[in-house]
């Protein structure tokens, strides 16, 4: 009786020590509100102006010369992939208007790892950047190399860590920016954006939801002839499943290079606001699915290019300013959550930014997570006030989990329970950092 006592006496302190109330005060009444706001503040008056903006761009693969586990469903137990269906690549883009320069790298991940951002932190000032300049991004394929991310969740998701994983795609990733930097020419800027509401459905809420329907478009073309694309959408790459053991990049892979074959020399794809968004044709085989998915998106993106007029532009600036959250709130109930020591030894502990890279007239806004399509509407009307337009893109080098619209906080599913980290009103609180970092834009030209 005296061991059962204690047994049950040492559950109770486990549970004391591990668990914790939901904490739902606002977030606009705690301190790392203010100290966000007060990092953006330091970019205000930005020197945009300079030069006509000269553009470069390359590709580099990122199939490591070994076997790793595959990225992107827990239910692959970190199996080793067996074969290559797609050439994976990192793309990068790099901007020079004689005052700044710039990069976006978009790659074929499911997210841009935590350790990976912190091993270009290392490298890219070996290569005269830094990581400042850089704009990171990811295609979000579930098909990808795993093994970037040690702890419970990355070994959950990408299967059991390999440092070396971390140190090839940090090369791969400055050898990509050094490639597109010795290529620059000046370039004819155009943006665009059309309606596909027929490939995208909400997976979170259904109908009684909203979707974000758009593909959004940047054209550039340079004076040597060459030309390239870069584009988003809201639809998560998960055509394929997790019995997909083929390394692959869902459908953005053959959607680029159908828009490659309307004559541009390198379309790169990035994952748009993918929170609680699916691929449209889910009940079809995934052959089937991915088809539909370019053959529809594919002829509405030439169609959009067929009325592009690109000018040119002489605006760019590039921030990456600190992204400070609460504590995190990983909930196990409707009201109890992880103790933030538990949560930081299950999912690791990194530091989060928001990224802005201003290209003429056109921002992209990347954040540290699954960015919900839901709450694109909003914050394309404050873009229009500012004479904007602009895409939002997910996984910009850290990850936090899902930020989804406040109203579906108390839902208990995938994207608002499992993966909602960092507790209630964080919807509000992201569209809020959008909205200020396009007035430090706005305020600046």
């Amino acid at each position: 009786m005296g061991i059962l006592c204690i047994i049950f006496l040492l559950l109770l302190v486990l549970v004391f020590i591990s668990i914790q109330p939901v904490d739902d005060e606002h977030y606009s009444q705690k301190p790392h509100y203010q100290a966000t706001l007060d990092e953006l503040a330091t970019f205000s008056n930005l020197s945009l102006a300079g030069d006509t903006i000269a553009a470069g761009w390359a590709q580099v693969p990122i199939l490591p010369p070994f076997q790793t586990a595959m990225a992107g469903y827990g239910d692959r137990d970190g199996a080793l992939f067996e074969g290559i269906k797609d050439t994976l690549w990192i793309r990068a883009f790099v901007f020079d208007n004689g005052y700044t320069k710039a990069a976006i790298l978009s790659a074929d991940l499911l997210i841009i790892p935590p350790e990976l951002t912190l091993a270009l932190e290392t490298h890219l000032p070996e290569i005269q950047w830094n990581i400042q300049q850089v704009y990171l991004t990811a295609t979000h394929t579930h098909g990808s190399i795993g093994g970037w991310a040690p702890g419970f969740t990355g070994n959950t998701f990408a299967g059991e860590y390999r440092p070396e994983v971390v140190e090839f795609l940090s090369e791969q990733f400055a050898t990509a920016i050094q490639l597109a930097e010795s290529d620059l020419v000046k370039t004819k800027i155009a943006y665009a954006k059309i309606a596909a509401p027929e490939y995208v459905v909400n997976r979170l809420v259904g109908d009684k939801g909203s979707i974000d329907p758009f593909v959004r478009i940047i054209e550039l073309r340079r004076e040597d002839e060459k030309s390239a694309v870069i584009y988003s959408y809201s639809a998560h790459a998960t055509c394929y499943g997790a019995d997909q053991m083929h390394l692959h990049g869902d459908y953005p892979t053959p959607l680029s290079a159908y828009v490659k074959s309307f004559g541009y020399d390198m379309v790169s794809y990035m994952a748009g606001a993918v929170g609680s968004h699916g691929p449209a044709a889910g009940d079809l085989p995934s052959e089937e699915q991915t088809g539909k998915m370019v053959l529809g998106l594919g002829g509405k993106i030439r169609g959009a290019l067929a009325a592009t007029q690109p000018q040119y532009q002489t605006d760019l600036g590039i921030i990456n300013s600190p992204l400070y959250l609460g504590e995190p709130q990983a909930r196990i109930s409707q009201a109890w959550r992880l103790r933030p020591w538990v949560f930081q030894q299950l999912f690791g502990d990194y530091n989060t930014r928001i990224s802005a890279l201003l290209l003429g007239d056109y921002l992209f806004v990347g954040l540290p997570c699954d960015f919900s399509g839901e709450l694109m509407e909003p914050i394309e009307q404050h873009w229009r006030k500012h004479e904007l337009e602009g895409m939002v893109s997910s996984f910009n080098g850290g990850y936090i989990g899902y930020i989804t619209k406040d109203v579906h906080y108390e839902l208990n599913s995938y994207e608002t329970r499992t993966m909602n980290w960092y507790g209630p009103n964080n919807g509000a609180y992201f569209s809020e950092l959008i909205r200020e970092v396009s007035n430090v834009y706005s305020s600046s030209r």
